[in-house]
């Protein structure tokens, strides 16, 4: 199926998100939770490079398993909620915001995300994370900082250069 030219709008309000994304998962990883937002996309050509959209999305109540970085597989954790917004212009998914409560650490990430058409787990990513361990530092986000050589900027928050793909992602 290739996608028509048009202008396409998506609402969802409390979707379990799991069965949305089921089949692109990677590995084992696993993400659950409710999702709510809305989705704006507009072909004028080819997909990707006649694609403009927007999107802004919350999941909520959620846990993430599962999580594979770098050869490291990532302790499992619930969080309360993640919020997204972005824009996508041809390739480019740019992430404007995404920011991350949960009950090991707080979170931020910008930057881009270069869509690969033929398979959405070998896309690109140039991100930037900024990571606030919770008191007590469950998953010792502290020593895993210590170990690629970083330190807390003035509030507390490790950051982390997020490279690879999707398949594959790079901690740098």
């Amino acid at each position: 199926m290739r996608p028509e030219a048009g202008s396409y709008t998506v609402e969802a309000r409390g979707v379990r998100y799991q069965e949305l994304v089921a089949p692109f998962y990677l590995r084992n990883f696993k993400v659950t939770g409710r999702l709510s937002g809305r989705g704006e996309l507009t072909l004028d050509g080819a997909f990707p490079a006649g694609a403009r959209g927007s999107l802004e999305a919350e999941l909520t109540e959620g846990t993430v398993r599962n999580l594979f970085v770098q050869g490291m597989v990532l302790p499992d954790f619930a969080f309360d909620t993640v919020r997204l917004r972005g824009r996508l212009e041809g390739a480019l998914f740019t992430v404007e915001e995404l920011s991350l409560k949960s009950e090991i650490f707080d979170g931020t990430l910008q930057g881009t995300c270069r869509v690969d058409p033929r398979d959405l787990r070998e896309s690109s990513l140039d991100l930037t994370a900024r990571l606030t361990p919770r008191p007590g530092d469950p998953v010792n986000l502290r020593g895993v900082a210590s170990f690629l050589g970083k330190e807390a900027d003035a509030g507390g928050a490790y950051v982390f250069a997020l490279a690879g793909t999707l398949r594959r992602p790079r901690v740098e």
